[in-house]
């Protein structure tokens, strides 16, 4: 019984991680102020560490929504990436590359036959 209330519990903390959905921000520090009020308005979480990217964490149902905002962006520069908790279609790998800053960059290696939208 108590590994099934662990499990229960463990579960209730993971759920959340499963069904959210990840977008990076990256532009004029402008546009990506703009993009965090887009988050804040769809329940997210933002993460910005440089004037130019942020990334933002909300619920998958509401990845239209932050994606709307966004678009409304007047003369966008701002290129946006988004990951849905589930991964997404097509990610089978991931690759890790650290530059000379000590930067680490993931890389999605898309499935066999599978092309980027």
């Amino acid at each position: 019984m108590q590994l099934l209330q662990t499990f229960l519990t463990l579960a209730t903390f993971i759920l959340p991680l499963v069904s959210s959905e990840a977008c990076v921000a990256g532009g004029p520090s402008a546009q990506v102020s703009f993009a965090k009020g887009c988050c804040f308005n769809n329940s997210g979480t933002w993460y910005q560490f440089y004037d130019q990217q942020a990334i933002c964490i909300f619920p998958d149902v509401l990845a239209s929504a932050y994606k709307t905002c966004v678009g409304y962006i007047p003369f966008s520069e701002l290129n946006t990436v988004c990951i849905p908790g589930d991964g997404g279609v097509g990610l089978t790998t991931l690759t890790a590359t650290e530059t000379e800053t000590g930067r680490v960059t993931f890389t999605a290696v898309a499935a066999a036959g599978v092309t980027g939208a």
